[in-house]
């Protein structure tokens, strides 16, 4: 019952998006034409807007189409047949074409599984090659907006499948391929159901200790800066958070934790390291990376500070690179299927 409500609510909202879509079309058809031109500043395929006006129409979606679910599913995977990836007028006006792409990223996420979502992302990063000024487009925005960690709309799932477009079409030069082929190495380390790589540290009093030697259930990894302000922000929601709380603190009822939280500091500067240790709980494992592997062997992907992982007893990685909430809701999350099962 649950997932056939939440599945309606995405539905809901892809309906929503076909309406702002249409309404987009109509905008467009009835803007005024301006004066811009292509990066030529020649007369030609690269028009100005007086020439040309940029106008997209969705797929028509096919009358036997009668379910909700069919036509969403039949509009995620058509949705750029009519759009002309030679046309450079289109991403000149960025409140339509822009607005278009984060449309379509949000209805892949809200309402595509990942199968369809993987193959309708490769196939837009082979059709966008056609045009030099095209691709340098979208290349930025999809860079923007899935791959970026301060972007709400990360995914890097779908990256990887937009990399993976990029990577196996052969419309792209090697050196084009050069940052494509980074980014997916990076990416797929450490990737969610994956074991995450393993890396020795050092705590305060010297003792060393390695990742894979942590015995729990969960383990909570925490990779930081000490004089980062958002690693600062992160720590105090997981101390101030119960939900984390009452999972790693012995009690006189509960000896044996069923989550441990390991804190690594990954700059060079011990000496802040120890400045700093007096902010974070002593019930926790809190490291230092001593031969700084996790660094300069990027074992990680640290695209930003702080980076948070939650991993099974395993140390398979359950969350990657995720924010606090995302672990509390998580765990919020498991409760009320384990409470539903109990009823």
């Amino acid at each position: 019952m649950v997932r056939n409500f939440r599945y309606g609510i995405r539905i809901m909202f892809v309906v929503l998006l076909i309406y702002v879509i249409n309404s987009i079309v109509c905008a467009c058809s009835s803007a005024p034409a301006g004066n811009l031109k292509g990066a030529s500043g020649a007369e030609g395929r690269h028009t100005s807007m007086q020439e040309k006006k940029w106008s997209f129409t969705p797929p028509e979606i096919p009358v036997a189409l009668v379910t909700i679910e069919a036509k969403t599913e039949y509009l995620i995977k058509h949705f750029w047949e009519n759009y002309d990836f030679a046309d450079t007028v289109a991403i000149s006006e960025p409140e339509y074409a822009e607005q278009t792409l984060v449309n379509y990223l949000s209805m892949l996420s809200e309402a595509a599984d990942e199968v369809t979502a993987g193959n309708c992302l490769r196939q837009l990063a082979e059709d966008m090659r056609k045009d030099s000024v095209v691709y340098a487009w979208f290349d930025e925005k999809l860079d923007h907006y899935l791959y970026d960690p301060n972007s709400p709309m990360r995914n890097d799932e779908h990256y990887i499948a937009v990399l993976q477009g990029m990577l196996d079409s052969g419309k792209y030069q090697p050196m084009e391929k050069i940052r494509p082929e980074y980014r997916m190495r990076m990416l797929l380390k450490n990737r969610k159901g994956s074991r995450a790589e393993n890396f020795s540290y050092t705590l305060k009093g010297g003792k060393k200790g390695n990742l894979y030697d942590i015995k729990s259930d969960f383990t909570l990894l925490l990779l930081y800066d000490p004089e980062c302000e958002n690693c600062r922000h992160a720590i105090d929601g997981m101390v101030n958070s119960s939900v984390i709380r009452d999972l790693t603190t012995v009690t006189d009822v509960v000896v044996r934790v069923p989550m441990k939280i390991l804190t690594v500091c990954v700059e060079h500067d011990k000496d802040s390291w120890q400045r700093h240790l007096s902010m974070l709980p002593v019930h926790w494992l809190n490291g230092f990376d001593e031969q700084q592997r996790i660094r300069d062997k990027e074992l990680y992907d640290l695209r930003s500070f702080p980076s948070l992982y939650l991993l099974d007893s395993d140390k398979r990685v359950l969350l990657k690179d995720v924010n606090v909430q995302d672990v509390i809701d998580y765990f919020t999350k498991q409760s009320k299927m384990i409470n539903n099962d109990e009823l």
